[in-house]
């Protein structure tokens, strides 16, 4: 089961992952400033040190994706995401159930028809994408 928690009685849910980076060979990584953006298979899952560390890199989505509209559809896009690509990594005890995120190598995702970008300084922030129809 998915990790929400609702922010405040009767509001709107947080959706909390953990951030991952995935790089364009399809390695999965630490971000570059976590533990030196050092890889982690994705086809097994991680030893219980690693599985921690992981673990740690919990944030949680802006509160756009908590939306009661909105909040089934991101965990289901992020359930599909995890099965397709980080199965294994629901067989450990430490991140069975847990979302993660992953960004690409700009520290970019798309997720329910918006952008995510994470930054050191200013953390996990969105922005609705663009389509062709808007310009």
């Amino acid at each position: 089961m998915p990790l929400t928690r609702a922010a405040v009685r009767d509001g709107d849910p947080s959706v909390e992952v953990l951030v991952m980076q995935c790089r364009a060979d399809g390695s999965i990584h630490f971000l570059p400033w976590q533990e030196g953006g050092s890889a982690v298979a994705a086809d097994s899952p991680p030893p219980p040190e690693t599985a921690l560390k992981i673990a740690r890199q919990k944030l949680r989505l802006p509160a756009v994706f908590g939306k009661a509209w909105k909040v089934d559809g991101v965990i289901r896009e992020l359930e599909a995401d995890n099965r397709s690509r980080l199965a294994a990594w629901q067989l450990s005890p430490l991140l069975h159930g847990e979302l993660i995120l992953l960004l690409d190598e700009n520290l970019t995702a798309r997720l329910a028809g918006m952008e995510l970008c994470y930054d050191r300084e200013n953390g996990l922030y969105y922005q609705k994408e663009e389509t062709d129809e808007e310009n």
